[in-house]
């Protein structure tokens, strides 16, 4: 991770800016998937008006599911959504990215997915990072380098020697490549 995206701010009143993307295929029934993201706090509250302390807090999750989140009415109601990928750690680094990785089984069929944090309030556990005057506090988070992997297209992993060198931030491309 080095740079990229970035979430919304969580502000703690049950609010949530929750990321979505519509996948470029559907993922298969049965077949376990292997998600990662780098994650990095949010670390100049200086430059949001509305906020007044940032919070690393105990919670991120991944959402797949068949519809779009995005087109709800109102408010998403998180505790109406069970995330395959739930991960319950303390997020307060603010100068390093931070992978987050784990494993899930899909049901099948599912087009979209919504990143953030599902837990209801009342259940997250929260640390103060920065503060600066009395407004509302608020985790805002930085996203980079989210992958999805079918792992059971890896099963059988492909063995190719190539005689060239490969520099940091550089990646070749290996065209041609069968399976059977």
């Amino acid at each position: 991770g080095g740079g990229g995206g970035g979430g919304g701010p969580q502000v703690l009143a049950n609010s949530r800016s929750l990321f979505e993307n519509r996948l470029k295929d559907t993922l298969k029934a049965n077949h376990h998937y292997q998600f990662s993201i780098y994650i990095r706090l949010f670390d100049t509250i200086g430059s949001i008006s509305n906020i007044g302390k940032i919070v690393g807090i105990n919670s991120f999750s991944a959402y797949f599911g068949d519809t779009s989140l995005r087109y709800h009415q109102g408010d998403i109601p998180i505790a109406n959504y069970t995330p395959q990928v739930q991960i319950n750690r303390m997020l307060t680094d603010t100068g390093n990215w931070v992978l987050l990785q784990d494993t899930f089984v899909a049901h099948g069929g599912e087009r979209y997915m919504c990143i953030g944090n599902f837990k209801p309030d009342n259940l997250l556990q929260w640390q103060l990072v920065d503060s600066i005057r009395n407004l509302p506090i608020a985790s805002y988070y930085f996203y980079d380098d989210v992958k999805l992997i079918d792992l059971d297209l890896c099963q059988n992993p492909i063995h190719h020697t190539i005689n060239q060198n490969i520099c940091a931030g550089h990646s070749i491309v290996f065209n041609g490549l069968s399976l059977s």
